[in-house]
């Protein structure tokens, strides 16, 4: 099964737009540093959003001792780990459920049906990070009250911003070369 691109995109953005919409209607007087897309890939494919502000992270930051918050690569994990933010998880949508999820791995069969479940992981997650940059050209995304550092993620349990950024940076790389 080859996932239908156009079909999965035309089912999150229109779900970005009514779910951000919606909280910002309710958390009128905040501004936010990053927003996420938080992927799950186990038993089915969902995503879930996630926003942060500063102050809520400078509260969190306040709890840690000197020696964390004097390692700068600490502190740039922590202030991107979408577990500890201030809204985790506002919003859920199931993209795949777990039949159509084994039908998409098994598309990716190698040698002795061996199934890279790694690359076709690393493959949704483009796919959420073109999600990601066709919601920042919409009306809803621009609304978004945003610090002057504000940054987007597609992030994915246990992993790194290092590697959130370089996917994201790989995947407008990628859509920029095509309209050239």
């Amino acid at each position: 099964m080859k996932l239908n691109k156009k079909e999965i995109k035309d089912k999150i953005l229109p779900f970005l737009e009514k779910s951000v919409f919606e909280f910002l209607n309710t958390h009128k007087n905040e501004s936010f540093y990053s927003f996420a897309i938080g992927a799950s890939g186990n038993d089915s494919c969902h995503i879930f959003l996630y926003l942060s502000t500063e102050e809520y992270f400078q509260e969190l930051l306040e709890d840690e001792d000197e020696e964390f918050k004097n390692d700068e690569q600490d502190v740039y994990e922590y202030r991107y780990s979408v577990a500890d933010w201030k809204y985790p998880e506002f919003s859920e949508l199931e993209i795949l459920n777990h039949d159509k999820l084994e039908e998409f791995y098994k598309s990716f069969n190698l040698e002795e049906n061996a199934i890279d479940y790694n690359k076709c992981y690393e493959h949704i997650l483009e796919l959420y990070c073109e999600c990601l940059i066709d919601f920042e050209s919409t009306e809803t995304y621009k609304k978004i009250p945003k610090t002057d550092d504000f940054k987007n993620i597609c992030s994915e349990h246990d992993g790194f911003i290092k590697d959130f950024e370089n996917r994201m940076n790989k995947v407008r790389e990628r859509l920029s070369s095509n309209y050239r």
